[in-house]
């Protein structure tokens, strides 16, 4: 008897639950989205990245030189010339060879992106492959400007 209770309860609670998410925002009398388009996201995206990068922990740059270079790979008419300069800036003084290596690669899948988005590895890359697929796209890139 009481397991029965206990998940006619349950039952209640998750159909009262469902209803109400599938109820509109406007209607339950909260606020509408701050930032409702994508334009307004990702104006809101370059503004964190470009904080992200100007931080002390390295962690949180290469995770925002990360973020930066697949924002541009997947929405390459973004632009995201304030965060370039700022990765620019980062492969030539920061104290990390690392970071100075990524924001280096980043900044080129910035500058052509269609080109890097033509080989599948680069896309379809886990978080720790990302990097190392990308140098060899850049190699090939960077050796077949050479060749001539």
């Amino acid at each position: 008897m009481k397991t029965r209770i206990a998940a006619f309860v349950i039952a209640a609670i998750v159909a009262v639950n469902l209803s109400y998410s599938q109820t509109p925002a406007s209607q339950r009398g909260e606020p509408q989205k701050k930032f409702a388009t994508l334009e307004q996201k990702v104006e809101l995206t370059k503004k964190n990245l470009i904080m992200g990068l100007n931080s002390d922990n390295t962690g949180l740059i290469e995770s925002c030189i990360k973020l930066t270079a697949k924002i541009k790979l997947y929405l390459p008419s973004t632009d995201i010339a304030k965060v370039q300069e700022v990765l620019d800036e980062l492969s030539i003084t920061h104290r990390s060879p690392t970071v100075r290596y990524k924001a280096y690669i980043a900044s080129n899948i910035c500058s052509d992106p269609e080109w890097y988005a033509q080989e599948n590895s680069v896309i379809t890359a886990d978080e720790d492959q990302f990097f190392i697929n990308a140098a060899h796209r850049l190699q090939q890139k960077l050796f077949g400007l050479n060749s001539f």
